[in-house]
């Protein structure tokens, strides 16, 4: 029988990020009795030049570690470190589930049982690309969901004052489109949109096999590739293929309970280098629109309250 920690005669490499001494030797010994080879970190700021260094198999994360949500969440952000897979040790259904959410592929609950563990890494050391998708956990969420729909422009006619922010953005940062894209659990609805080629500016949808924004969603923060052809996360998405899109920067839309529910985006039909000011005038942008969408959802909500009858 084939050992899964083997491939081509070489062991795979496991970099194991935790900081108790006693529970790292353990899961260090673990992984090299099941063979495999362990790079040892007890800091979540210097893992990530680690794994861009040494280009692990895989990533085992204990998350009570700090900074080792922000972790798992950098890695899927950089070319070089995104399409290597995760595994996460959680000690609440809280850190499990916002790890699930931000994409890892599994979370271990501590305390960490042997085969389990073992068990999780041969499933996943192996399997190619990390995120190809959001994780539908994260965008089927239903307190996510209910502050999306919440909102009131799910498939709302395009609205001028919507229509500035896509306007402002295409020209502060000189692109041809950009959008304001809600995300769903199974499309992107674009709620303004400027310079988007036919049959998308008529649909003002794609389903997320189109989708840049659900990453942006799903990361919680700014999104930035100059180059969607050569990024792991995106190359094969059909954004880069059906419309053409080369280079994107989103930020999300964040709502005041903490769900994350679109994107603010500017797209170009070349690759481009995203400037820190360029990110920066869309969050500033985005700030100002999810207030006033939030603004006129609370003003909707208010005059069906006061048109209401007495109920006696």
């Amino acid at each position: 029988m084939t050992n899964p920690a083997y491939s081509g005669g070489m062991a795979a490499k496991i970099l194991l990020v935790a900081s108790d001494p006693a529970e790292a030797l353990f899961l260090s010994e673990t992984l090299v009795q099941g063979g495999y080879r362990v790079i040892p970190s007890d800091d979540t700021i210097a893992a990530l030049p680690l794994a861009r260094r040494e280009a692990p198999d895989l990533v085992l994360v204990d998350l009570t570690l700090a900074g080792g949500m922000m972790l798992l969440s950098r890695l899927s952000l950089f070319p070089d470190t995104a399409m290597i897979p995760t595994l996460a040790l959680a000690d609440s259904q809280l850190l499990a589930g916002e790890a699930m959410r931000m994409g890892t592929r599994a979370v271990l609950n501590k305390p960490i049982i042997t085969p389990d563990l073992l068990a999780a890494v041969s499933d996943h050391v192996m399997s190619p690309g990390a995120l190809t998708a959001a994780p539908p956990t994260l965008l089927a969420h239903p307190p996510r969901l209910d502050a999306l729909r919440d909102l009131g422009v799910l498939d709302t006619p395009p609205e001028e004052t919507y229509d500035r922010f896509t306007r402002l953005v295409a020209h502060i940062l000189d692109v041809p489109v950009a959008l304001i894209s809600l995300v769903d659990d199974e499309r992107q609805f674009f709620m303004s949109q400027v310079g988007l080629r036919e049959p998308w500016s008529t649909m003002r949808q794609t389903p997320l096999s189109h989708s840049f924004c659900q990453f942006t969603v799903t990361f919680r923060q700014p999104v930035v590739i100059n180059d969607a052809r050569e990024h792991p996360l995106v190359t094969h998405n059909l954004a880069v293929s059906e419309m053409g899109v080369a280079a994107y920067a989103g930020v999300p839309l964040i709502t005041s309970s903490g769900e994350a529910v679109g994107s603010l985006c500017a797209m170009d039909a070349k690759p481009r280098e995203w400037s820190d000011d360029d990110v920066a005038v869309l969050a500033d942008l985005g700030a100002i629109l999810i207030e006033l969408l939030e603004l006129r959802s609370r003003g909707r909500a208010k005059g069906s309250e006061a048109g209401r009858p007495e109920v006696s």
